[in-house]
């Protein structure tokens, strides 16, 4: 009786062993597939509720284009197409080829204000916020 109990624990553990070591082997040819958030999230990897939200595959992490979707002729926090917005809080503007960048999920008042601003080519060819007397003000407000 203990034989024939012994003898079923032990193929019951197999057969776990052997469900969790394919479940690995298909996660990592999944992985090997994820080339942005999208696709990332659609193959079910784990997405973190932040914004931009993240997707984590493997040690790979995608964030996000949150502005993918806006239209052209909308003047809120608009990146012109050599700069994307990126950080946590959309407080970044940096050049649409960075590696994405990700930063510490805090939020200051201050960032408020980059919801109406423009990130474009400055004069020095870098991306950066277009700084305009209404973006100036409005961080102003919230320096100490």
């Amino acid at each position: 009786m203990n034989k024939k109990i012994a003898i079923i624990a032990a193929i019951i553990i197999i057969l776990v062993a052997a469900a969790f070591f394919s479940a690995y082997l298909i996660n990592r040819k999944s992985v090997g597939k994820v080339n942005d958030f999208e696709q990332c999230a659609k193959l079910g990897f784990p997405v973190m509720e932040s914004y931009p939200r993240q997707c984590r595959a493997g040690d790979k992490i995608f964030v996000e284009d949150t502005n993918a979707n806006k239209p052209a002729n909308n003047n809120t926090n608009i990146a012109s197409p050599e700069c994307k917005i990126a950080g946590c809080s959309g407080q970044l503007c940096v050049d649409k080829n960075a590696e994405d960048i990700i930063t510490t999920c805090e939020y200051r008042q201050e960032y408020a204000c980059y919801k109406n601003a423009r990130c474009e080519k400055q004069a020095d060819g870098q991306c950066s916020w277009t700084q305009t007397a209404e973006l100036s003000e409005c961080i102003s407000q919230f320096k100490i």
